[in-house]
């Protein structure tokens, strides 16, 4: 399995637009790279140990406002890991 960024490279390489994105370890990082990018956003948990993010509720979509975001994170994390308490969650 690729990681994110080897991914992203790898279709930047071959000429497939790639959305842009940041990387975010804590709930205001995620505010700060929701506002950097424009809304609405979608955010994904960064984890190499979980394959299909969306099993575990490590995805949320159609994030529209700043007040949002932090909170989507925190539950993003929770439902993470109660439902994989083992692994490793980069971001």
């Amino acid at each position: 399995m690729l990681s994110y960024e080897e991914g992203k490279k790898l279709l930047e390489m071959w000429g497939i637009p790639v959305a842009p994105s940041k990387v975010a370890t804590d709930k205001e990082g995620a505010r700060d790279a929701a506002r950097f990018l424009g809304f609405p956003v979608v955010m994904k948990i960064l984890s190499h140990d979980i394959v299909h993010k969306s099993d575990v509720g490590g995805v949320v979509i159609d994030l529209r406002t700043e007040e949002e975001v932090p909170l989507a994170f925190e539950r993003m994390m929770k439902n993470a890991e109660d439902r994989k308490p083992a692994v490793r969650i980069e971001a």
